[in-house]
């Protein structure tokens, strides 16, 4: 189930809903895009472009590209799960159609860190780019993992990058600044242009003591900006929001407390399932306060399979136990780590809050630890999951004073702050958030003495010289998404026809008609889905007689001379779609069989 995966990652799933352009202005668009493009272009040869095709605008699906001297350079594949507008579709990814056409001059795909919105669409979107990849140790093991599911991993030529050491794609000089966030070894990438140095940040937070992995080195940021910082391409997701991301040392030492607090009950922490060092936090707790610990969830499982393999939490073996063993233990002496603190269907919290886990059973003694930020997008199902395990009488302990049970893995503004200080860029190219996210790092990166932004969206081609940064082109892009095992565009008729069944319902009829004369040769057939309720025998008669009665009569209004196929089609359409609407208030999905015998 691809919403169990959404337990991957964090940061991601909401995106504003664009105003789709006129054809007028699509093959604009595309005119000037090509003039830029193409070997006569106005782009000077030792300029760059930047052409986000997800990530900005939107909270999830990070993909962008950048040109250099003729090649391209993709970072991060991610993918996006399903929301309010996209009813039925569990994974949306971006439209990389536009490099697909430029196949040949793409250099590779280099990813910053492990999370699915920035990995996560590489099993499908790879066979049409079929380039290298690069990443650091701990990501190349995430991608591993997901090639491998996928039968791509033979296909593949993964390169596993040493992070202290620069290397070359194509043009590109480059070189990986590692950076603290909620997933071991995330990197921003540091791109060498002839004006200066590209800083993309990827996801980042600063912390002085992060559990796992190196803390902010913030003598090697003061070095680029002394080497020179033509741009920083950011994070601009917690933008709106003051002051510091708190570190993980201080959630441990909260979580240590409020487990340590609790004497009676069962308690269950719920994080996501790639934070190896809350994960690694939790289990230590447990520890400390004689509890045994219980992982629920395929992918926190498989996260933590990854983790140790990648020389992380070597040393919880013993905390552990099956959920075998921990219904042997009396509730006091139990701690279960799981997955679905987003309410994500089928997750193991979300199937808990409703009864229906095959191990786990909650009631009035019992407390439930949110160890997470609910995400945009994901605050009704939230919602509806705390209000069920409320209702089970389960106490509920959240990130908010007194606790500190979850520490963002994105900058605040003083982080923002503090990064511009001491990479004193020249222009600075929110990505990464909603336009209000973007807006406010925009607002904040000129006080901090960048001497320009831009705010781009999906599809902008923006140039970064030594003059500064201005967006040059547009190429229009779209969405894609994963229809069981295709990729569909999301305009696609398949998608449409989709939404038209579930909120107007289906029609389908089917007339004989006699050959030779062109009349009825029995009663139509009317089959209605989503319209029709299941009704008394004597109601469901009458209404079936009055369905029946308006195809008869739509049939007997065509002269016989005229009772062609489509003629025919085409009357019964407009009758029963206006009896539809004044009947049911619907206009359904309508199908019509004629058969001549």
């Amino acid at each position: 189930n691809n919403n169990n995966n959404r337990n991957n990652s964090q940061g991601f799933g909401r995106r504003q809903q664009p105003v789709a352009p006129t054809a007028a202005a699509l093959q604009h668009q595309r005119a000037v895009a090509q003039q830029v493009l193409s070997a006569n272009g106005t782009l000077a040869d030792d300029n760059v472009l930047f052409m986000p095709l997800g990530g900005s605008g939107e909270i999830g699906m990070n993909c962008n590209l950048y040109r250099y001297k003729g090649a391209w350079l993709m970072v991060d594949v991610g993918i996006m799960f399903g929301d309010d507008y996209t009813e039925g579709i569990d994974v949306l990814l971006p439209d990389t159609s536009f490099i697909e056409a430029r196949r040949k001059d793409l250099a590779g795909i280099v990813i910053t860190h492990g999370h699915e919105d920035h990995i996560g669409a590489l099993p499908f979107l790879w066979p049409a780019l079929r380039c290298p990849i690069y990443a650091t140790p701990f990501t190349a093991l995430m991608i591993t993992h997901k090639l491998t599911q996928a039968g791509l991993i033979d296909q593949v030529d993964l390169r596993v990058m040493d992070p202290t050491e620069p290397f070359q794609v194509g043009p590109f000089g480059l070189r990986w600044q590692p950076m603290p966030h909620s997933i071991p070894d995330s990197n921003a990438l540091v791109i060498k242009t002839p004006h200066g140095l590209i800083f993309h940040t990827g996801d980042w937070k600063t912390d002085d003591a992060p559990l796992i992995g190196n803390p902010t080195d913030y003598a090697a940021l003061e070095r680029l900006g002394d080497e020179g910082v033509l741009a920083v391409v950011g994070d601009s997701t917690n933008a709106l929001d003051e002051g510091s991301s708190a570190s993980e040392t201080e959630v441990k030492e909260s979580l240590t407390n409020v487990v340590g607090s609790i004497g009676e009950g069962t308690l269950v922490a719920s994080c996501f399932s790639t934070n190896v060092a809350r994960i690694g936090a939790l289990i230590e707790a447990a520890t400390a306060a004689d509890r045994k610990v219980c992982i629920a969830g395929r992918s926190m499982l498989t996260n933590i399979d990854i983790a140790r393999r990648g020389g992380y939490l070597e040393s919880i073996t013993p905390a552990l136990v099956t959920p075998r063993t921990l219904k042997r233990l009396v509730p006091e002496k139990r701690l279960i780590i799981c997955t679905g603190c987003q309410g994500e269907e089928n997750s193991v919290l979300q199937r808990v809050s409703m009864g229906l886990h095959q191990h786990v059973s909650l009631g009035a003694d019992d407390t439930v630890i949110m160890s997470s930020k609910t995400i945009p997008g994901n605050e009704l199902s939230v919602g509806k999951m705390h209000n069920a395990l409320l209702q089970r009488g389960v106490k509920l302990v959240k990130d908010a004073e007194p606790f500190c049970t979850h520490a963002s893995g994105h900058p605040q503004r003083d982080q923002l702050r503090m990064l511009y200080r001491l990479l004193r860029p020249e222009v600075v190219v929110p990505v990464h958030g909603e336009y209000m996210h973007q807006m406010a790092h925009a607002e904040l990166a000129i006080t901090c003495n960048a001497s320009n932004t831009v705010l781009p969206t999906n599809g902008d081609i923006i140039q970064i010289s030594a003059a500064g940064v201005e967006q040059v082109a547009k190429h229009e892009v779209g969405l894609r998404f994963l229809d069981g095992t295709q990729l569909r565009p999301l305009d696609s008729q398949a998608f449409r026809v989709r939404g038209q069944l579930l909120h107007q319902g289906a029609c389908m009829v089917t007339v004989v008609l006699d050959k030779d004369t062109g009349k009825l040769r029995a009663d139509p057939l009317v089959s209605m889905h989503g319209l029709t309720e299941d009704l008394a025998a004597k109601a469901r008669n009458l209404e079936e007689k009055e369905i029946v009665r308006v195809v008869k009569n739509a049939v007997t209004s065509v002269p016989i001379k005229s009772r062609s196929q489509a003629t025919i089609g085409r009357t019964i359409k407009q009758e029963m779609q206006a009896f539809s609407k004044t009947t049911y208030g619907k206009e359904p999905s309508m199908e019509v069989h004629v058969v001549r015998v």
